[in-house]
């Protein structure tokens, strides 16, 4: 599904891995190429549990964008304000708005 925001992010899949310590958000490069583009760096704090869920959750957002953008179309279509509230201001959220 293509939203107005969804071609200004780098697109999905993003996996999480682990290198030296650190947790990488990253996308595979195309079919030819090698390696991974970083997305973000997470930095354990207090605990490996905390940081890899950060990650997880960051790692997550594009295909939750997308679920976003489907939920706001059947929640206008049900007349769901209220859901479709808190669906519009998560989208709001991940657009800068």
């Amino acid at each position: 599904m293509k939203g107005e925001f969804m071609n200004k992010h780098i697109p999905g899949p993003w996996k999480v891995i682990k290198t030296f310590g650190i947790f990488y958000v990253v996308r595979k490069l195309k079919k030819r190429a090698t390696g991974s583009l970083a997305i973000a760096r997470v930095i354990p704090l207090k605990n490996d549990q905390d940081a890899l869920a950060n990650a997880r959750l960051i790692a997550a957002a594009p295909d939750m964008l997308k679920a976003l953008y489907e939920a706001k179309v059947v929640l206008r279509a049900q007349n769901n304000s209220n859901c479709l509230a808190s669906v519009l201001n998560a989208i709001s959220k991940a657009e800068g708005k």
